[in-house]
């Protein structure tokens, strides 16, 4: 039986992800809430692939899991995600989609290991690969 399997995509941060620049900016500024948003703009990201559209859907399922942050927290924060290309800012001024910067996404899980995290690099994502199983 021919069956295509899909893994799990994930995304690597950096052991010192929160200590980026970027990240204790939007911890001084917005406080736990905008760090938590940053995580779940991530996850969600990561759980869709390696881009999601930001519209209503999004923003519904974000905040279902925090009931605690209104739509314009999460406006502002990914606006600033966009803005200090954290994300792709090409994509979300085009097309309304967030994925990572080029920089930051990998062909191959080996090279997760070989990339430093730096502040330019505080999380990398592994382009998604099926695997057929005969």
């Amino acid at each position: 039986m021919m069956k295509s399997l899909k893994t799990e995509q994930c995304f690597y941060q950096s052991a010192n992800f929160r200590n980026t620049s970027f990240v204790k900016s939007i911890r001084k500024e917005f406080g736990l809430k905008g760090y938590a948003l940053i995580i779940a703009t991530l996850e969600e990201i990561s759980r869709n692939g390696i881009s999601v559209c930001y519209d209503q859907s999004f923003c519904d399922r974000i905040i279902s899991d925090f009931p605690e942050v209104s739509q314009n927290l999460l406006d502002m924060v990914v606006r600033k995600m966009v803005k200090s290309e954290f994300l792709d800012r090409e994509a979300f001024y085009k097309k309304k989609v967030l994925t990572p910067p080029e920089r930051c996404i990998m062909d191959r899980i080996e090279d997760v290991w070989l990339t430093a995290h730096d502040e330019t690099r505080p999380y990398l994502f592994v382009k998604n690969q099926s695997y057929d199983d005969n």
